[in-house]
């Protein structure tokens, strides 16, 4: 049977999307329009060739902002909108890089052992966290994000060091945070070291993926320099994200909780427990390379100071929640209960979001005149 657990899961993405999109047929704008699909369509038709007047200006007047959203998904958008348009092109790139997420992560499962069942184990992380729903259907970039950084651990296992660096900077070109994978993966070659060998031995054992590890920045830095040429400021992207980060840890819950917003900030407080806790559950483990890989992007987590925080734990999900929690997906009760009662109560959150954060309908009639 098990030879059939990976077509299996690629099926049940094709069904649970056919599921989803189903609730908004006949049109599927209502996915296009989801925040924020139009700005990556609108910089894979103009790859970055912003004018003053654009039409998405009335809430961000500057070009200079899209410099926020990193190429490797607008570039894999516009390539497919040779089928279909960029609307289209959109929502393939998005259902095509879950597809490889879920392959990639279930031959990463079953090549290394860490699970039980990696197919159950791949049919939990389609489905939890509950928005991985929204952005596995919607112009996002965490499915893409995902599909790179399981490549990354995958290769790492197979000691292919050069192609999971080459894989490690494409995600960094897709989501800033995966420049955070160079000094994860020198964590992890730092946790794989014996603690007795000196700092010679250990440069001398590892040349070779040290080496490697500094392949990782190079695209990032020739996006940056093309904003420098683009926008005049080789910090284009930082100079809109300014504020994402604050000085001290945990100032996001604490700006909610005191102010009496209490359910707020105790989901932030359940967000830094559970991964926290995910975490923990890993060393104890013993799974050095999955904890070094989410170790350094949850400690930059502490220091993000956005309202939408629970959207960067996406990413570590899979590893923090699916990986470390493991032992509770094993009894039959907790599969049977996952299936008949979460996953439906999933669908309903979802589709209950999805109208809730969308650009208006008359300028996104009027973006797609740019098409």
């Amino acid at each position: 049977m098990k030879k059939y657990e990976l077509p299996g899961l690629l099926v049940l993405v094709l069904l649970s999307s056919l599921v989803f999109t189903a609730f908004f047929f006949p049109s599927l704008t209502a996915l296009t329009r989801y925040w924020d699909g139009p700005n990556y369509m609108y910089v894979a038709k103009t790859l970055y060739e912003i004018p003053e007047n654009h039409p998405l200006s009335w809430y961000t007047p500057s070009p200079a902002y899209f410099a926020c959203h990193l190429p490797a998904y607008p570039l894999l958008v516009r390539a497919l909108s040779a089928f279909g348009g960029y609307e289209s092109g959109l929502l393939l790139a998005t259902i095509l890089s879950t597809l490889a997420f879920v392959w990639v992560f279930y031959s990463l499962l079953k090549t290394t052992g860490w699970v039980l069942s990696p197919f159950w184990s791949c049919v939990f992380v389609l489905f939890l966290p509950a928005r991985f729903l929204i952005y596995r259907h919607v112009g996002a970039t965490e499915p893409l994000f995902l599909a790179l950084t399981a490549g990354t651990l995958l290769m790492v296992y197979r000691e292919k060091w050069f192609w999971a660096c080459v894989l490690a900077s494409l995600a960094a070109c897709t989501r800033i945070t995966g420049i955070l994978l160079m000094p994860s993966l020198a964590l992890y070659l730092l946790l794989q070291t014996r603690m007795w060998e000196g700092p010679w031995q250990k440069i001398k054992t590892h040349w070779k993926k040290i080496l490697a590890l500094n392949l990782i920045p190079v695209p990032l830095l020739l996006v940056f320099t093309f904003y420098y040429f683009q926008y005049g400021d080789f910090f284009a992207y930082w100079s809109w994200n300014q504020k994402l980060l604050s000085r001290f840890p945990f100032e996001i819950l604490k700006a909610y909780a005191f102010t009496g917003n209490s359910q707020t900030a105790e989901f932030y407080l359940l967000l830094y427990l559970l991964h926290g806790l995910g975490l923990v559950l890993l060393a104890v483990k013993r799974l050095w390379l999955p904890f070094a890989v989410t170790l350094i992007p949850y400690i930059l987590t502490l220091f993000i100071f956005h309202e939408d925080l629970s959207r960067y734990y996406l990413v570590l999900a899979p590893f923090t929640w699916i990986l470390a929690f493991d032992a509770l997906t094993h009894s039959k009760a907790a599969r049977l209960l996952f299936c008949t009662v979460i996953i439906p109560l999933v669908y309903i959150y979802a589709w209950g979001l999805i109208p809730t954060n969308q650009i208006d309908l008359p300028t996104y009639e009027n973006l797609m005149k740019f098409f």
